[in-house]
């Protein structure tokens, strides 16, 4: 599980490979502070909708 916290005073970073982790859970707003964010890849996890 990834919270927002965890990427608290990252907010230049603009690209972010989390692909492979074993996710299965995303806190609500995890990535609204990442502002300069253009490239998320959630791929190869355990995420499901």
């Amino acid at each position: 599980e990834i919270e927002r916290n965890h990427l608290a005073g990252m907010v230049e970073l603009q690209v972010l490979d989390l692909s492979r982790n074993n996710i299965g859970r995303l806190g609500v707003n995890t990535f609204s502070n990442l502002t300069a964010l253009t490239r998320l890849d959630l791929s190869m996890n355990a995420l499901r909708t």
